[in-house]
């Protein structure tokens, strides 16, 4: 039997380690502190299919109906609250159609396209006067990433899947035909390695001697004290378009007098920082910018709107915007599951099916889009 070690506990580590075991692969996850602890723990939690790009949508579709299905067996915090993504010109409209078009292949029958009077409906606060439309889905939402990334490492673990809390890999080396990884409480061998570090990607390529083009970089949210109880749940409302603007400002129901905001964006805009050594707080100068935004696309909200507790994560971004999943080429028996960017939580299910087809079949077959996303 085929021997997996994961490198990593957060969404990403904790979903392949459940796909694996469901197959009854034999799989180990090391992580160095505790399960959700980096990252997936920091998350806002968005659990939606509403991209643009085909690829995107099938990851997002596969992953929305684990969370779904995830959402049956355990309490993972999902709030269906609906999904708004801000659209400003005919071809943003276009975009959004042909998004819809795709999920309808997919199966999703109620993500449509919406037009400017619907989303005043759907978001009073929203300024609207240049607003071309948006693309919505009302079942979509959020989750929250601590308990959605510890239910599936629980599935895993009832699976037969071993995750090592607390247990740092320090080195390791390919002999024979057997990596064997040497860990803070001692060596493990394994046939095949998994790179799902996330931030620590090129920490860990470099542990199995090649290298990572992830770039970890720094997005902060905030909790926004409104002056006025909402009346129902807020939409999560993104003013943000993969590939087309470059930052844009988030809106995220968490209570009745309360939001979670923050500014987005899947770009590489700063130099990498060290996942280990980074400010968790939010700077002033991020606060401005933010502020700015939300008074000017919700100005429903604004007034009276007061900043409360900040905290900052990492993306784990890629040049190429897209994560690499897949068998390295340039190193035997090992799996790259790095660079999800800012979509790691509602990516991770789809991650786990991915690596396990290539682990077992050596091709896509239940996201046959995901062959594209090999390193």
């Amino acid at each position: 039997m085929t021997r997996v070690l994961v490198i990593g506990g957060g969404i990403i580590g904790c979903c392949i380690a459940d796909a694996l075991a469901e197959a009854n692969v034999e799989v180990t996850v090391l992580e160095r502190d505790r399960i959700a602890s980096g990252s997936s723990g920091l998350a806002v939690g968005i659990v939606e299919s509403q991209y643009v790009d085909p690829g995107w949508i099938d990851l997002r579709v596969f992953a929305r109906r684990a969370f779904d299905a995830l959402a049956d067996e355990a309490d993972i915090g999902f709030v269906r609250s609906g999904y708004l993504r801000l659209g400003y010109s005919a071809d943003d409209v276009a975009l959004f159609e042909g998004s819809v078009a795709h999920q309808r292949t997919l199966g999703v029958e109620d993500a449509r396209c919406v037009g400017v009077d619907e989303i005043a409906a759907l978001v009073p606060s929203l300024r609207t006067n240049d607003v071309a439309g948006g693309l919505w889905c009302p079942s979509d939402g959020y989750v929250d990433p601590h308990l959605a990334t510890v239910a599936f490492g629980d599935r895993a673990r009832s699976r037969g899947a071993i995750i090592a809390e607390g247990v740092e890999v320090i080195g390791a080396e390919r002999r024979d035909g057997v990596w064997h990884v040497a860990a803070s409480d001692g060596e493990r061998t394994a046939d095949v390695v998994v790179n799902a570090a996330g931030p620590w990607a090129p920490q860990a390529a470099a542990l199995l001697g090649v290298t990572s083009d992830v770039s970890p970089q720094r997005r902060s949210a905030i909790q926004v004290h409104l002056a006025e109880p909402l009346d129902g749940v807020h939409p999560f409302t993104m003013n943000y378009i993969p590939g087309v603007n470059r930052l844009g400002a988030y809106v995220r129901h968490e209570a009745a007098d309360r939001l979670i905001c923050g500014l987005h964006s899947e770009d590489l805009l700063d130099p990498p920082s060290d996942p280990d050594d980074y400010a968790r707080g939010v700077t002033q100068d991020w606060q401005e910018e933010l502020a700015e935004q939300l008074a000017f696309r919700f100005p429903g909200l604004a007034d009276g709107m007061a900043f409360g507790e900040g905290w900052s994560g990492l993306y784990p971004c890629r040049p190429s915007r897209e994560p690499a999943i897949g068998w390295r080429r340039d190193v035997e028996g090992v799996i790259d599951a790095v660079g999800f960017g800012g979509g790691g939580i509602q990516s991770g299910p789809a991650a786990g099916v991915i690596v396990r087809d290539w682990l077992l079949h050596d091709e896509q077959r239940t996201i046959p889009s995901a062959a594209s996303l090999a390193p």
